[in-house]
């Protein structure tokens, strides 16, 4: 499983990290302004500043189709394996 991507605070400087360029745009389009100005006002510190970044390959891939599901749900429970060789199950693609 991946883990969120967290923020950091280095000194004055909050460090955003994004799964992807589109969530990145849309941070900085819909976001950005109005939460730095709210961080400042709460804090009152007007040198805050927001840095963002793209880590690539930090987002998991879903899985997708039969094969794929039942492999992701075995390994977070190992049991559906051994029901599904007791009742002599085959998945479908």
């Amino acid at each position: 499983m991946v883990e969120p991507l967290k923020p950091s605070l280095e000194g004055e400087t909050l460090q955003l990290r994004f799964d992807n360029q589109t969530l990145l745009q849309s941070f900085q389009r819909e976001v950005k302004r109005d939460l730095l100005w709210q961080l400042r006002e709460s804090v009152q510190n007007f040198s805050l500043t927001i840095e963002e970044s793209v880590v690539p390959g930090s987002m998991e891939r879903a899985p997708y189709g039969a094969q794929e599901i039942f492999r992701h749900l075995s390994e977070k429970n190992p049991e559906l394996e051994r029901l599904q060789k007791q009742l002599n199950m085959r998945l479908k693609d």
